[in-house]
């Protein structure tokens, strides 16, 4: 496995073989382009921006930030409000398992008294 690593003949993934498109022009061992290709300016990445689907060449991922910056606030702020909708519809159903619970207690606690009070009646008629 580690020869392979050294062996030569390789091509960054936005060479213009691997990618329509592509401009670099980086070859070596597997190591080194493997290691090349963590700061590729070529190499298409996606945005870190919450809920941001965009992809595009590292080199144009700042102009993108910059570009995007509205609509990232934007996709933040949905993402934000789902996520406390979400918060409050669970804080619901927790509350209502509780009462369900308490419910559940209570219907038991009953007829178990139920059943205490059948066994006095008939033992108190079989006298």
């Amino acid at each position: 496995e580690k020869e392979c690593m050294r062996a030569p003949g390789f091509f960054c993934k936005a060479s213009p073989g691997y990618q329509l498109g592509g401009l670099c022009k980086v070859t070596g061992t597997r190591e080194e382009v493997l290691k090349h290709q963590e700061t590729c300016p070529e190499i298409k990445i996606e945005c870190d921006a919450l809920g941001c689907l965009e992809t595009c060449k590292r080199s144009e991922m700042r102009t993108h930030m910059e570009e995007a910056c509205e609509t990232h606030v934007e996709l933040a702020h949905k993402m934000f409000t789902k996520q406390k909708k979400l918060a409050e519809a669970l804080s619901s159903v927790a509350s209502r398992d509780n009462t369900i619970t308490s419910q559940t207690k209570t219907i038991a606690r009953l007829r178990g008294n139920m059943a205490d009070y059948r066994s006095d009646t008939s033992s108190s008629y079989s006298r």
